[in-house]
């Protein structure tokens, strides 16, 4: 019997082929997983809080934005590159910054898009006020 070492699974994870979300498009697929552990459980289901027509849960929100922005640079629109900020307590009759972050749905949740990772990105206030309920 050979023990694994920390080298051998390093090796083994690089190896593998990508993991395939057949609900979610984008190319950070695999990334999806390994940033959201909680998202999947055993056997490659979804954990129940992860569906159709839901909202990203504050937890799933701070690490998709912690994902963000450990690819360096800080803080970006996934699309555009352009830096954003992140959200601050909105005060009533203040309009918040353009460039404020949000975490947006890619297939939108009203023509039935999940909470997962892998339909999450990245977007300016502006830039996802813009977009509204269409897939860009």
């Amino acid at each position: 019997m050979r023990l694994l070492l920390a080298e051998d699974l390093v090796e083994h994870v690089a190896q593998r082929p990508p993991i395939f979300f057949p609900d979610t498009p984008g190319p950070a697929q695999d990334e999806a997983l390994l940033s959201g552990g909680e998202e999947r459980l055993e056997h490659g289901r979804h954990h129940p809080s992860v569906g159709p027509g839901k909202d990203f849960t504050q937890s799933q929100k701070q690490k998709i934005l912690k994902e963000n922005e450990s690819r360096g640079g800080g803080l970006t629109d996934d699309r555009t590159g352009e830096s954003v900020v992140r959200t601050e307590q909105h005060q009533k009759g203040v309009t918040p910054p353009s460039n404020e972050a949000h975490v947006d749905h890619v297939v939108p949740k009203s023509k039935g898009g999940s909470n997962s990772f892998g339909n999450a990105e990245v977007r300016s206030r502006e830039n996802n006020l813009r977009k509204g309920n269409k897939e860009e």
